[in-house]
């Protein structure tokens, strides 16, 4: 049942490559983010809200995580940095927290197109569907670095709208098992 849930998109993206969850380590931030949002899906046959996603980690899995709200600025698709994670890859500093452009942020932090994540970002969200992937770093303090990534459809229901929940982490990370 869960490979019905990814994307099925082409590896045509610089930089990445759509991946298996079963090709990621279960202590991995993505791993268990993807375990958790397939156990509530199945619960409820519906994208978990951001709260469920938020409530059900004690391991620090937000810390990893960056959930997007997506909009219209200047007539393109953008999204909107809703909570970022202290550990989600890139400079963590005020600015580049709640309210910023993710477009805004990635240009500060990185030489790439836009576009090319909001590909991967808007199709998560208008199929409904995870997409995990294995990439480099596009953060200039971390270039060499490769990472698992995973954009997860959430629901906010305080506006009722479809959000993507980011989670992104070295490949070497880990979270400590669940009690």
């Amino acid at each position: 049942m869960a490979a019905i849930l990814q994307i099925p998109v082409a590896n045509t993206l610089p930089n990445r490559t759509v991946i298996s969850r079963e090709e990621i380590r279960d202590n991995h931030p993505v791993a268990i983010a993807y375990d958790l949002y397939i156990r509530s899906t199945i619960r409820k046959n519906w994208a978990p809200s951001i709260s469920e996603l938020l409530n059900a980690n004690e391991q620090q899995l937000s810390d990893y995580a960056m959930f997007l709200a997506p909009i219209i600025c200047f007539g393109k698709p953008d999204c909107r940095i809703m909570l970022r994670g202290e550990k989600f890859p890139g400079r963590f500093d005020p600015d580049s927290s709640s309210g910023r452009s993710y477009t805004e942020f990635l240009k500060a932090e990185t030489d790439i197109d836009p576009a090319t994540i909001f590909q991967d970002i808007f199709g998560s969200i208008a199929t409904r569907q995870i997409l995990l992937a294995e990439t480099r770093s596009p953060f200039k303090n971390q270039l060499s670095v490769t990472m698992y990534r995973g954009i997860f459809p959430i629901w906010n229901s305080n506006n009722d709208q479809l959000w993507a929940a980011f989670v992104c982490a070295p490949k070497y990370a880990e979270l400590p098992a669940s009690e």
